[in-house]
């Protein structure tokens, strides 16, 4: 699951020390405000904070201590109560009505991580859309000026794929692009990025790849999607064009305008060829 708040980067106990600080400080406000006045709904801040931004449980023992912090207010300001169970009730309550609050706010968290992460693949293919690996591409970018690492950025065209369309119908065609999108996935590793760039066009990148490594890889990919597509006997073939970034590309859309160019080299110089360059 896509964490939502990625760029948070404080540790978690650091973030629970401060959610209990603030517990406190509501809970002194609460003993100076004096038992006219209850301030105890403020306990809600830091508790969506530990739930949106930690975990649950963690959320939910928050809730026991700013229940618990709640009676004690209440009970070294003097209230006296008819009912002599009436501040325990009152404590119990707003344990359950914390405890559902954290429930709603975590999984509201969750419906918005699974929504966002559906959004960022292809439902045909599974692998990355056309969106989400630009992003991918714009941190792999900055990871590879920060680090001064090689990054090396693939592009993949079926060769005749729309043959495959007009002779066998649509369905082999999607077929074909899944399979072909399961092989790539299952023959790189797990750092690597696969995504879908439009119609029968697949884009990789294999981060911290030189050039030797990297052209390992594609010739591997080659070889296995040409045995996999004439055991499917499917009269496709794959152009490939790469480029093994030294020193990092100016930008995103330059780093795939130059792949792009490459593949098409590929497929004027006879189709089924790579063409990798350094960058």
């Amino acid at each position: 699951m896509v964490n939502l708040d990625k760029k948070y980067q404080l540790p978690k106990w650091l973030l629970t020390f401060f959610s209990v600080l603030m517990v406190m400080l509501i809970g002194l406000i609460d003993y100076l405000n004096g038992i006219e006045i209850s301030v105890a709904i403020l306990y809600l801040l830091p508790i969506m904070y530990v739930a949106w931004y930690i975990d649950r449980v963690t959320a939910w023992v928050l809730s026991g201590i700013c229940s618990i912090e709640g009676f004690l207010a209440d009970h070294l300001l003097g209230h006296i109560y008819e009912n002599p169970f009436a501040p325990y009730w009152n404590a119990f309550v707003w344990l359950i009505f914390f405890t559902v609050f954290v429930y709603v706010v975590t999984s509201l968290k969750n419906i918005l991580e699974e929504e966002r992460e559906i959004h960022r693949y292809d439902p045909l293919t599974k692998v990355y859309n056309r969106k989400a690996f630009y992003e991918i591409l714009l941190n792999e970018i900055q990871r590879s000026i920060r680090y001064n690492h090689p990054i090396t950025l693939v592009y993949l065209d079926c060769d005749n794929f729309k043959s495959v369309n007009d002779n066998h119908g649509h369905k082999t065609g999607d077929i074909l692009l899944r399979t072909l999108a399961e092989t790539i996935t299952l023959n790189l590793r797990n750092v690597d990025i696969v995504g879908r760039w439009g119609g029968d066009e697949f884009v990789l990148i294999l981060p911290e790849s030189n050039f030797e490594s990297a052209n390992t890889v594609l010739t591997k990919l080659q070889r296995i999607t040409t045995a996999m597509f004439k055991r499917k006997k499917w009269p496709v073939t794959l152009s490939m064009g790469a480029c093994t970034f030294i020193e990092p590309p100016l930008s995103a859309d330059a780093a795939i305008q130059n792949v792009d160019k490459l593949m098409y080299k590929a497929k004027n110089g006879g189709k089924n060829k790579i063409v990798h360059r350094i960058g």
